[in-house]
């Protein structure tokens, strides 16, 4: 929390996530997407680590969905079969 009581220079600040294609998608049983977090900067140009994961407590869906690469900027998701739609939340720390 430098950032508050420091100047921002000698702060070190939040990483800026940015999702290429969006934060929003909806997809199809067994459709595979690519989640694209290469864009992301660090205000203070320190280099950047990754990690997806998701959020199973904020979603709706029962079943379980896995993501490729979870430490790189970019993963990919395959949405589980299902009879019903339902929401998978991702999450991306940088």
């Amino acid at each position: 929390m430098d950032w508050c009581v420091k100047p921002f220079a000698q702060a070190n600040h939040p990483p800026l996530v940015r999702i290429r294609t969006g934060t929003r998608r909806t997809v199809k049983s067994g459709e595979t997407i690519v989640l694209d977090a290469s864009e992301s900067t660090d205000p203070d140009g320190q280099p950047l680590s990754f990690e997806w994961f998701i959020y199973r407590e904020a979603g709706t869906c029962q079943e379980q969905a896995r993501l490729e690469n979870p430490a790189s900027s970019v993963t990919r998701l395959t949405a589980p079969s299902v009879s019903a739609s339902g929401d998978i939340h991702i999450s991306c720390g940088a």
